[in-house]
């Protein structure tokens, strides 16, 4: 019976190793505050078309990369990109408790912008380049955004395209750009051509206790318990 509850508390110890294992990879910036809010920006090391209308479709792609780098698992991430029918403001406001107040990081701890509200007030321009993807590699490419510098579709190049002439052009960024609007807004591309995408966080908390420490709180009670177990079959 005692070795079975060993048994059981050494699993539940592992587990919560691994959990930490796939986090490790998102960054938690430095400079932050117990209780202070903040989102992660990345731009995904995969790429694909824009020819699709359903942002959705955009949501999944960047989704599908945050997994594979193990911080998407209870993560949910958004595309930054507009369609004909959401802009990439709107469709990432659901995603901030506070649009004007809470600050985006990329994935290396740099400040992006302070706020959703700041990175599209229209000047186009950033903290710091979003450049980092998924992993925390530095990824200098082109990003579809079909997005102006306020956060709304460009015209009618906006992902999947739009009604009128050379509505096949798609509005594209470049990730290693941001003192002016070229992060977002370089030029219009064939949406059949393949891109990266950015992606937006949900909404984190800085936790009092980061979680590698308390990790090791638990592994230090859970030793102290084997040896508990020890002395007692040894007594």
């Amino acid at each position: 019976m005692k070795k079975s509850r060993l048994l059981g508390a050494v699993c539940v110890f592992t587990l919560a190793l691994l959990a930490t294992a796939v986090q490790a990879s998102l960054i938690v910036p430095s400079g932050l505050s117990t209780g202070d809010k903040y989102h992660v920006i990345f731009v995904s090391s995969t790429t694909r078309d824009a020819t699709s209308v359903n942002i959705a479709d955009y949501d999944a792609h960047v989704q599908a990369a945050a997994d594979a780098a193990g911080i998407g698992a209870t993560i949910n991430w958004r595309a930054l990109g507009s369609t004909a029918t959401v802009d990439a403001i709107d469709h990432l406001i659901p995603l901030f408790s506070d649009t004007n107040t809470v600050p985006i990081y990329n994935q290396n701890g740099l400040l992006v912008a302070p706020s959703l509200v700041d990175m599209f007030d229209g000047s186009g321009t950033l903290s710091a380049p979003v450049q980092y993807d998924e992993s925390g590699n530095l990824l200098s490419t082109n990003v579809w955004t079909g997005t102006g510098t306020t956060g709304t579709a460009s015209g009618t190049n906006y992902l999947g395209g739009g009604g009128g002439a050379g509505t096949q052009f798609v509005i594209f960024g470049n990730s290693w750009i941001y003192l002016s609007q070229t992060w977002v807004i370089n030029a219009g591309g064939n949406f059949e051509n393949s891109f990266s995408l950015y992606a937006v966080s949900q909404e984190f908390t800085v936790d009092a206790v980061p979680v590698p420490a308390a990790v090791w709180l638990f592994g230090s009670g859970l030793l102290g318990l084997i040896g508990m177990a020890r002395r007692k079959e040894t007594a």
